[in-house]
């Protein structure tokens, strides 16, 4: 009886230490097999924004930039909004992009132009296989807040 409960411990121990990455807040699930990644190999990586009339930031096409080929150094990354009657926040408290974890340090000149349309942010990759986790701020037209997106950058 010793023994079945010792290998039942000891898989549950198991078990605990595998999911344990899972739970790290800094960087995605390993079990989210079904999370669109958008693959950025050149200097300036540009992605589509679209909101839905309920007010639903999607990607289109990515919840996770990875950025671990192409160029070292700066890089640049653009998202502009598609959909017409909405923009990036431009205000302070809520402004259009904000790091949630991760090395905020590698980003400069984090800009909303295009008259809200376009957010525009300097990326100095170094390779080290990190990951970022950030969120962005968009509103209707008329003033009021979408939910934040809530995607990750990894280097």
């Amino acid at each position: 009886m010793r023994i079945g409960q010792a290998l039942a411990v000891v898989s549950c121990g198991a078990m605990l230490f595998g999911c344990a990455s899972s739970m790290d807040a800094t960087r995605p699930s390993t079990f989210d097999v079904a999370a669109t990644r958008k693959v950025c190999n050149t200097q300036v990586c540009e992605m589509p924004v679209r909101i839905s009339e309920t007010c639903v930031v999607s990607s289109g096409a990515w919840e996770q930039i990875l950025l671990d080929s192409g160029p070292m150094g700066q890089r640049k990354l653009v998202w502009t909004i598609v959909t017409d009657g909405f923009r990036f926040s431009e205000e302070p408290a809520a402004f259009a992009f904000f790091t949630k974890s991760g090395d905020a340090s590698k980003l400069r000149n984090v800009k909303v132009t295009g008259n809200g349309r376009k957010l525009e942010i300097d990326f100095q990759r170094d390779g080290r296989g990190t990951w970022l986790r950030y969120g962005m701020h968009v509103r209707r037209e008329g003033g009021a807040f979408c939910p934040a997106l809530d995607p990750f950058i990894f280097d």
